[in-house]
């Protein structure tokens, strides 16, 4: 590539991303936020916390560290909640792997999680709506949260406090970005979706299509599972946390089938090795997990290393690769001055990197994470990993596009030269001949000689013969104009096809050839050395039993003759 091409794909490519982070960035910024009102604020301070045997006073709850946790524990968070005005005041708070109880003057108000806990499910995240009724005096406010896994549960989300209304808008105003990422992604599966029908109804059928489209439904199935919003929306959270985890571990294989629909040569051993990898690991955390043996969240680390470890191996030689296939498309009769390629390595590059990124945050901010709590944890980074990727696909496919087009253009061309006849423009002998091999049934042939043709040459010369071929051949052009193939198959002779021809076209379009041919001679050629003659004969493919053109061939051919020695005689 040159320095010149290289500064352009750079020039493309900060633009594209700077624009898509500062719009994303200015999307989760306080920019389009509403305020709440002064009711509405956080629960952060001053808890009394019970833990096993040991009680602590005034507790931030965020700052709680109970690393060492395991199943069976029990914590218990209590305060008193001031006096308000409001006439529907509630509490949110995220909890995960831990039943809870919300008690409010010792009475309980809230549970979730019991039943499968005794069941013997796992417990997985859930957004708790409590709403607490009159609050027009001081309460005391309890939440008691047992453990359901071993060193999973190590900090607590904060709890808020306002109406139902203030904490729904809150959570969806800060969930913005993963929103607007999710429905991206949806929209995209769908356009790509109605595109790939519509390809296959037109006869062109594109797997790398509906292979994105499937990717990028599987990316906003993530998206909207792993930041929350399913399970805010709706109480079937077993059901979203399977297809979190399921999404999660199918993306490498999605990702994986996508590159090698568009680069199957690429590396070929690693990809099969990665594809039975990535099949799988799927597979068998699946059935840990509904066996009941070990649930879906027990390999997140363990997957993470995986992930790695195929990056290490993978990416190397995928930019290898595509450097070779870059290195031959280049010097290539289609290449345009860009390679697509250059975009969908990138892309795959940055959805690695915002990946890493976002395990290194997920592992440091593991259980304390939640929306609103500052600008860097509700800005979750492999959004933007994801969305980066997409947008370089979408470059990929659109570039793709522009090379298969001209590609085209430029195979055009040159079966343009090698089946055209230079003087005539009609299909040469060699097109002719390919076009006779592939007909089927029922189907018409006319064969055309040029009478005189020889004799002109001799006693003119060839220039003078050249002009009547020329001549002959643009008032055969207008005569058979819908014909499927007129061509040019030697000096002086001529062949037209007809798919499915109507009755009687043949007989038809050579009166009217000869209509032509006599208003020609009697105009333009007075001033010429020569007047235009021809002989013809037709043949319908129904008049011979045989399937082979030939036979229909040397039937118009005889026919033609016949004709010549009367035009001779």
């Amino acid at each position: 590539m040159n320095n010149q091409s290289k500064v352009r794909d750079i020039l493309i490519l900060s633009v594209l991303l700077i624009f898509s982070i500062i719009a994303l960035l200015a999307l989760e910024s306080d920019l389009f936020t509403i305020r709440p009102s002064s009711h509405f604020y956080q629960l952060d301070s001053g808890w009394s916390v019970q833990y096993g045997e040991k009680k602590y006073e005034n507790v931030t709850l965020v700052d709680f560290d109970i690393t060492d946790s395991v199943k069976g524990d029990t914590v218990s968070f209590t305060r008193t909640i001031p006096p308000t005005e409001l006439k529907s005041p509630a509490i949110m708070f995220k909890s995960r792997f831990c039943v809870v109880d919300v008690y409010k003057d010792g009475e309980l108000i809230y549970s979730y999680g019991r039943s499968g806990y005794e069941r013997g499910t796992y417990i997985e995240k859930k957004y708790n709506m409590v709403s607490l009724g009159e609050c027009s005096t001081e309460h005391e406010l309890t939440i008691t949260f047992l453990i359901t896994e071993d060193h999973e549960v190590k900090n607590f989300f904060p709890v808020r406090f306002g109406t139902t209304k203030e904490l729904i808008t809150y959570f969806f105003q800060n969930s913005r970005l993963s929103m607007f990422v999710g429905g991206f992604f949806y929209i995209y599966a769908f356009v790509l979706s109605a595109l790939g029908l519509y390809m296959l109804f037109c006869g062109k059928f594109f797997p790398s299509v509906f292979l994105s489209a499937m990717l990028s439904l599987l990316l906003g199935t993530y998206t909207f599972t792993y930041n929350d919003i399913l399970f805010f929306v709706s109480d079937k959270e077993r059901l979203f946390s399977d297809l979190e985890y399921l999404s999660l571990y199918l993306l490498p294989l999605a990702v994986l089938i996508l590159l090698h629909s568009t680069h199957p040569n690429i590396a070929k051993n690693i990809q099969k090795v990665l594809a039975i990898v990535n099949v799988s690991f799927p597979v068998i955390f699946s059935i840990c997990h509904y066996s009941g043996l070990i649930n879906f969240t027990h390999f997140v680390t363990f997957f993470q290393i995986i992930l790695a470890v195929e990056n290490v191996i993978f990416l190397p030689s995928l930019i290898e690769g595509l450097g070779k296939e870059y290195k031959r498309h280049k010097e290539s009769d289609v290449y345009i001055g860009f390679s697509a390629d250059n975009y969908l390595v990138l892309g795959y590059i940055l959805l690695q990197v915002f990946l890493f990124l976002e395990i290194v945050k997920f592992n440091f901010t593991r259980n304390n994470t939640d929306i609103g709590s500052n600008f860097y944890s509700r800005i979750h980074l492999l959004d933007f990993g994801l969305l980066d990727f997409m947008i370089c696909l979408f470059v990929y496919y659109f570039l793709s596009s522009i090379e298969q087009m001209n590609a085209s253009r430029v195979k055009e061309e040159l079966e343009g030269l090698a089946f055209t006849d230079a003087l005539t423009g009609l299909m040469n002998r060699a097109k002719c001949t390919q076009y006779s091999y592939a007909i089927n049934k029922p189907y018409a042939v006319v064969i055309l000689d040029l009478d005189r043709l020889k004799k002109v040459n001799d006693a003119y010369g060839h220039l003078e013969g050249d002009k009547m071929i020329k001549a002959f051949a643009v008032l055969l052009k207008k005569a058979f104009a819908d014909a499927d193939l007129i061509g040019r198959t030697g000096g002086d002779e001529f062949m037209v096809i007809y798919e499915k021809p109507k009755e009687g076209v043949c007989q038809t379009c050579i009166d009217y050839l000869q209509l032509l041919v006599d208003e020609y001679n009697e105009n333009e050629g007075k001033n010429e050395m020569f007047s235009v003659s021809f002989s013809a004969g037709h043949a319908y493919s129904n008049e011979i039993e045989e399937d082979d053109f030939k036979f229909a061939y040397y039937l118009a051919d005889s026919r033609m003759y016949k004709m010549k020695e009367t035009h001779h005689a």
